[in-house]
């Protein structure tokens, strides 16, 4: 079917608007309605807000230079924000590999009349973003703070959506767990020591270690320290195994203050256990039910993976054999 001149001209403009409707709209979805636009807009609303103030405080100090240099400085922010617009801020970390777009959102983190304001326009407490320690230029955010630097929306820079739970936003006292990456406290460093502007991470790192729990859970940059419980190889010699039934079902019953945990185990569990380490030493026991377990090749093997599951070898050696 031929169409006419009129009915061609009529598609053609239809065509038109359907494609110039199609354009603004995705203009409208994808550029103006960004989340960290609106983020900016407000940071410029409150910034001016704040400016306002410092400039009526500013006009009344007395006439001289300090006064003139003071409202040249806020008339020229002034005029920076009347002429703002919204852009991504993103930084290049070389040293860490990794882009930051934080400061996007995070814009008054460096600036301290915004030291009252809430987040994200919020500044940084103390003085950690000090360009002498941890500049922005040079750290970034996502350093300390981990989550995704070039993330643009809430969920996905702090990681919270399903693709980034490996390196969620670690907050508060959290992201201190992110200056052993730069200044690390290894063994040598004392158990009491105290690292600067992380006090929560060097408290768990006291108890930590205070606790010996290296016994168990190497950690890396430590060293497990020798004797921390006795070769058990040898138990035979120095005990009975009803004694040793006892101990391994209540430590701090016999010792209070020993750091071997109470397993929890039942009475069989404990017997197998107990017939395992004495038939390393083949003791003559008055104990006949450890005398009989001793004989008893299933309950010895199940005694040895009880030892090796419940991670006794991280304090004690049998054998010559340990996790150290």
């Amino acid at each position: 079917m031929k169409l006419s001149f009129k009915d061609t001209k009529l598609l053609l403009i239809c065509s038109a608007i359907l494609f110039l409707s199609t354009v603004v709209m995705f203009f409208i979805e994808t550029e103006t309605d960004r989340p960290w636009k609106g983020i900016q807009r407000d940071f410029v609303k409150i910034d001016k807000e704040l400016t306002e103030k410092e400039l009526a405080d500013a006009e009344k100090l007395e006439a001289g230079p300090q006064k003139q240099e003071r409202l040249d400085l806020l008339n020229k922010r002034t005029e920076g924000l009347d002429n703002f617009t919204p852009t991504i801020k993103q930084v290049w970390l070389p040293h860490f590999d990794t882009a930051d777009r934080c400061m996007s959102c995070h814009l008054g983190s460096e600036l301290d009349r915004f030291k009252d304001a809430e987040l994200p326009f919020k500044a940084h407490p103390g003085n950690h973003l000090d360009p002498s320690r941890h500049s922005v230029d040079a750290f970034g955010c996502v350093v300390c703070h981990e989550g995704q630097g070039v993330g643009l929306t809430v969920e996905e820079a702090h990681g919270h959506n399903h693709h980034n739970w490996m390196t969620p936003l670690l907050a508060g006292h959290r992201a201190e767990s992110s200056c052993e990456g730069c200044h690390p406290m290894r063994s040598e460093v004392a158990k009491d020591a105290v690292m600067e502007d992380a006090p929560a991470y060097s408290r768990g790192r006291t108890i930590y270690l205070e606790n010996n729990c290296l016994g168990c859970h190497v950690a890396k940059g430590f060293r497990r320290e020798e004797g921390i419980g006795p070769v058990l190889t040898t138990i035979g010699t120095k005990t009975d195994s009803s004694w040793s039934m006892d101990w391994i079902k209540k430590p701090k019953g016999y010792l209070a203050n020993t750091l071997m945990p109470d397993f929890e185990l039942d009475n069989e569990a404990i017997s197998a256990m107990t017939a395992y380490l004495f038939s390393l030493s083949k003791p003559l026991s008055a104990d006949s039910t450890a005398r009989a377990e001793l004989d008893n090749p299933e309950a010895v093997k199940r005694g040895e993976m009880l030892l090796t599951d419940l991670g006794c070898l991280g304090c004690h050696s049998v054998d010559g054999k340990d996790e150290g």
